[in-house]
C-alpha cells in the first residue's frame, strides 16, 4: 500500500482523500500468498486526467498482494450504494474506468463498521449510508442469483430455506 499511495502523491497530492482497507485484511482474515487487499479509496468526481493517472499507478504496480478496490467520493459513501455514481475500479494492475461493481450495501457496510483508515478520517467519522436492513435485502437478492433481485422461497437449495425460515438474517462473524 505504500508503493500505491506515493505513486499516487506523486502524481497527485490530493488525487487520493482517503484510503480505507476492508475485507480480509480489515476483519483480522487475511492469508499472506492468497489473500488481496480490498480497498476503498475516496477521491474528487474522476476526470479524465484523473483516470488516466490511476490506469498508470495500477499498471505500474509489482508489489503482492494485489489491490482490489474501487474509488468513489464523500458524496456518493453518504448515499445508499445504489444511488452511487459509476466510478473507477481496480483489480490486481488493471484499472476499470466506470464501473458499478463493488458499489453495493455489503461495501458500505464493510466499510462503515469494519475499514481501517490508512488515510483519512476513521470511518465511524464519515458519513457512510450503511443501512442494516438494505443489506439483509440485498443479501437475499444475491443468494438468489444474478438475474433476480428478490430470491424464491422456493429455491431447494437448504441454505436459502433456512435463510428464509430465520426471523433475522444470519450475522456472520465480524459483520455485527
Amino acid at each position: 500500500m505504500d508503493a500505491y499511495l506515493l505513486a499516487a502523491d506523486a502524481t497527485d497530492p490530493d488525487l487520493v482523500e482517503g484510503f480505507y482497507v476492508i475485507g480480509s485484511a480489515a476483519l483480522g482474515d487475511f492469508r499472506p500468498g492468497s489473500s488481496d487487499i480490498d480497498f476503498v479509496a475516496v477521491t474528487t468526481v474522476p476526470a479524465d486526467q484523473q483516470v488516466a493517472a490511476l490506469t498508470r499507478i495500477h499498471a505500474d504496480l509489482t508489489h503482492h498482494p494485489p489491490l482490489d478496490g474501487i474509488y468513489t467520493t464523500w458524496l456518493d459513501l453518504a448515499r445508499p450504494p445504489g444511488q452511487a455514481s459509476p466510478g473507477p475500479h481496480a483489480h490486481g494492475r488493471r484499472l476499470h474506468p466506470r464501473c458499478d461493481h463493488q458499489r453495493h450495501p455489503v461495501t458500505w457496510h464493510s466499510l462503515a463498521r469494519h475499514g481501517a483508515a490508512i488515510r483519512g478520517p476513521k470511518p465511524v467519522e464519515c458519513d457512510i449510508a450503511a443501512n442494516p436492513e438494505e443489506l439483509a435485502h440485498w443479501t437475499r437478492g444475491n443468494l438468489a442469483g444474478p438475474s433476480t433481485a428478490t430470491p424464491s422461497p422456493d429455491e431447494p437449495r437448504r441454505w436459502r430455506s433456512w435463510t428464509w425460515s430465520s426471523p433475522t438474517p444470519p450475522q456472520p462473524t465480524g459483520t455485527s
